[in-house]
């Protein structure tokens, strides 16, 4: 097993493929289309990383994000999103800096941040 995953994105075709990709890889997913649903896992669960999506419908403009870094600092993060980087401008936290992938992505992308990710937090290296 390479690692415990959770996938929070509103879009189900998203978060069925990328569930079933990162599981074929090895890795443990969990997947949940709110940021209320990824709270009550989080509060359940450990997770190694948490694939999120910028935008939720519960939690708008990266506020889950906010959470999980103050909540569970241990838990390392990707972003993904549909916006174009230049529209989230100044209100991508400065920590995120290399941690975003733009929709649509290659799912082999995403798999080799992910373990990128996995490598820098000290479960992972």
């Amino acid at each position: 097993m390479q690692g415990t995953l959770l996938v929070v994105d509103d879009d189900d075709d998203v978060r069925h493929v990328v569930t079933e990709f990162l599981t074929a890889r090895g890795y443990r997913v969990e997947a949940v289309a709110s940021g209320q649903a990824a709270l009550a896992l989080l509060a359940r669960e450990r997770f190694d990383l948490a694939v999120v999506d910028w935008t939720l419908p519960d939690m708008p403009d990266g506020a889950l994000l906010r959470i999980l870094g103050e909540r569970w600092p241990a838990c390392g993060v990707l972003v993904i999103t549909g916006q174009h980087l230049d529209d989230l401008g100044d209100v991508l936290p400065a920590a995120l800096d290399g941690r975003l992938v733009q929709k649509p992505f290659s799912l082999r992308e995403l798999a080799a941040r992910i373990e990128k990710e996995l490598a820098k937090s000290p479960q992972g290296g």
